[in-house]
């Protein structure tokens, strides 16, 4: 035992005291399996089309801005982890940049990384709501970083960026080959003094994106790209243009443009139309949408005009939105034939002083299997024509589900009455939801329970059903 003790104090003398081992002695062939199974098993999917111009709202792209996404969870540990994860150009794939913090963020170094590989690119604001006084200079920089890398993107996201001054332009930003970009999305927040660009030089390198399918602009960028025939529009699916004032363009933007425009889409499925001080539409101008399943007017004048002008061979419309819009009357429209909708969905539609008079706001006109309306005061009107007929036929005689949020002004009386008068009918309502702070009473909800075989109340504070 002597002699074994002896030997134990020789080893300590030599080796020194025992040290604990940590995360950093683990060798990097052990490392890049662990995290490679990390990236199989966590990568965040790439970002839906139809996340943030009209439904980021609801948060559903937060999960970009955190640094728990892969590769950001793993790369900012240590920097040896780092120098281990830039050895594998999967890892490198799906990049994010906040351009709301100091530039320059290591985006070169990312775009390396990833050596020859596809990839996709988000640049955005962590804290979407606050104006970065350097958001232009960022966007520049990482703008001239991509260029010589646009070949191998496959997404590009520009989105929440502040102002129309600080997004790129397609005709003199974007010059380079992006022969494999299937999406471009460049969306602001509002429009400030950059003037369109209407013409193209010969000087400058074509914006040549043949894949693109999906593509979201703001309104002076499309103005161009359109006048430049930038893009190749035959292959667009989903289509979005947000944002164009009148009064800081110093003329409204020609309608004409954008059904000319809509007219090549001939594989459009998904369509957005937000904040356009369009010009006067012609009457009998109309333009054809074979395949357009989903629609989205927000913040429009006539959105009915506009609605009016789209022609579709579906039997059938996936669903129509309508968000910050005057009330969706039919009355003084002739010849207005709105295309049967499974999903009609109503958002914040209220008075002003020029509508028209409140007996015809209406949904006569209108076919929808399914109704949702939030935060708008003309809820009541609405929801009382669903329980009048005129010579016998009633708005959405097919109708079966309801679902109002957020909407303080309902009245609970005018809603009985029209579930009554609705559940006479061969296609009673079937699905009520209804959400936020109500006068409802325990009759009312007894009531409710009584006539539609499925009824719930989110009372406000809940978390309501998408």
């Amino acid at each position: 035992m002597n002699l074994m003790a002896s030997s134990s104090n020789q080893i300590m003398a030599r080796t020194g005291p025992k040290r604990v081992a940590s995360i950093g002695d683990l060798p990097s062939e052990l490392l890049l399996i662990i995290f490679s199974i990390v990236h199989s098993s966590n990568v965040t999917p790439e970002i839906d089309w139809e996340d943030p111009s009209v439904q980021k709202q609801v948060g559903q792209d937060e999960p970009f801005r955190s640094d728990a996404n892969f590769p950001y969870s793993i790369s900012l540990v240590c920097h040896t982890w780092l120098k281990v994860m830039s050895l594998v150009p999967k890892f490198w794939t799906r990049l994010v940049i906040f351009i709301d913090q100091d530039y320059p963020a290591p985006l070169k170094d990312q775009l390396e990384w990833s050596k020859n590989l596809p990839f996709e690119i988000l640049c955005t604001k962590r804290v979407p709501d606050v104006v970065h006084p350097m958001e232009g200079r960022n966007i520049q920089a990482c703008i001239s970083d991509l260029a010589a890398h646009l070949s191998r993107c496959t997404n590009l996201f520009l989105i929440d960026i502040q102002y129309t001054s600080t997004l790129p332009s397609v005709i003199t930003d974007l010059t380079a080959d992006a022969a494999s970009l299937q999406t471009l999305r460049l969306e602001c927040r509002e429009v400030d003094g950059r003037k369109s660009i209407s013409t193209w030089s010969a000087e400058l390198a074509r914006f040549s994106c043949p894949s693109l399918s999906r593509l979201s602009l703001d309104g002076a960028n499309f103005m161009s790209a359109f006048v430049s025939k930038t893009f190749d529009l035959q292959r667009i699916t989903h289509f979005a243009v947000a944002h164009y004032c009148a009064a800081v363009r110093g003329t409204a933007f020609p309608t004409d443009i954008l059904l000319d425009a809509l007219s090549q889409m001939l594989q459009l499925t998904y369509l957005v139309i937000e904040d356009i001080d369009f010009s006067q539409i012609e009457a009998s101008r109309s333009v054809a949408l074979p395949l357009l399943q989903s629609l989205f007017l927000i913040s429009l004048p006539k959105p009915m005009e506009l609605l009016n002008c789209i022609e579709t061979e579906h039997d059938v419309f996936c669903g129509i939105y309508l968000s910050d819009c005057h009330p969706p009357v039919t009355h003084g429209m002739d010849n207005m034939t709105i295309p049967i909708t499974e999903f009609l969905h109503l958002v914040n539609i209220n008075y002003s002083d020029s509508d028209v008079d409140i007996p015809s706001i209406s949904l006569f006109g209108w076919d929808a299997r399914r109704f949702r309306i939030e935060r708008s005061d003309t809820v009541s009107d609405i929801v009382q024509t669903l329980g009048h007929d005129i010579n016998g036929q009633y708005a959405m005689e097919a109708l079966y589900g309801i679902t109002i949020i957020d909407c303080p002004t309902l009245s609970i009386p005018v809603l009985r009455e029209t579930i009554a008068i609705r559940s006479t009918l061969s296609q009673p309502i079937e699905d009520l939801l209804l959400g936020g702070d109500l006068p409802l009473s325990e009759e009312d909800i007894q009531f409710f329970y009584d006539h539609v075989p499925v009824f719930d109340w989110w009372p406000e504070g809940d978390r309501y059903p998408e």
